[in-house]
């Protein structure tokens, strides 16, 4: 059944502000702009059924219509300052959707624009897990297999620098682990999607939690999980169509 007998409202946000890599969401990808990649993504999902993208810039608003999405409003610059929260935009945008379309969505799904290689695909498993799972069950998000840096491998400095593991061995199940097969599943937040339910909204306030405390994980790959902050990581991102140019094919037919 999945989310077809749902209403979901799909947000993507995108402001010309970045101080890590500025000018980022209109840069080449592929021969596209960034935010393109996303609003690919969104076009192929069966599952939305609307989609709104949040911008205070006419340049990218532009853009974003160019290539098919839909700019039903400005964002106020208030909320496209350094100190804004995802909240705050959430927010808005859900509240300016819902009173243009006069509804109330049932699933809302964010998802950033510096995450390109986050398929349509992807977004139909967060979907699909979201409407499969208990009512208490608020969210669920991006995350990525951690590899190597897993949480009983990492260290701290301790008293004179020596250093520490971060998890005790009195607070492991047996004796620590020294090769990486043996290590249990571990993921971190890659920040590309979260799908969370409306109701969440309702009383959401900051600083907010990962869209609520039960949520679930979308495990997804490291080259699904690249995350475009800085100018090493659009650097990966051409690489990575280079040497495996069918990834461009999970977008582009």
């Amino acid at each position: 059944m999945g989310g077809r007998d749902k209403r979901i409202l799909a947000i993507v946000p995108a402001r010309a502000g970045s101080k890590g890599l500025p000018g980022k969401n209109l840069m080449d990808l592929g021969g596209r702009p960034l935010i393109a990649w996303t609003i690919q993504a969104v076009k192929r999902s069966p599952s939305i059924t609307d989609f709104c993208f949040t911008t205070e810039s006419e340049e990218i608003a532009e853009v974003a219509r160019r290539w098919g999405a839909p700019v039903p409003f400005m964002r106020p610059e208030i909320l496209a300052q350094d100190e804004t929260s995802s909240l705050a935009v959430l927010l808005h945008a859900l509240g300016e959707m819902e009173r243009i379309n006069a509804c109330r969505y049932d699933i809302v799904i964010y998802l950033q624009p510096t995450s390109p290689f986050r398929s349509h695909r992807v977004i139909e498993r967060g979907v699909e897990l979201l409407s499969s799972a208990p009512e208490d069950v608020i969210s669920a998000v991006g995350v990525a297999p951690v590899g190597d840096s897993h949480p009983w491998w990492d260290l701290k400095e301790g008293e004179g620098g020596v250093l520490e593991y971060y998890v005790e061995d009195s607070q492991l199940p047996g004796p620590r682990p020294m090769r990486r097969q043996e290590l249990p599943p571990a993921y971190h937040f890659n920040g590309s999607i979260a799908v969370v339910r409306r109701s969440y909204f309702d009383s959401a306030r900051d600083p907010m939690p990962v869209f609520g405390d039960r949520f679930l994980g979308i495990v997804m790959t490291r080259i699904e999980s690249v995350n475009i902050e800085m100018l090493e990581d659009i650097t990966l991102a051409r690489a990575i169509l280079t040497v495996y140019p069918e990834v461009s094919s999970w977008f582009w037919d």
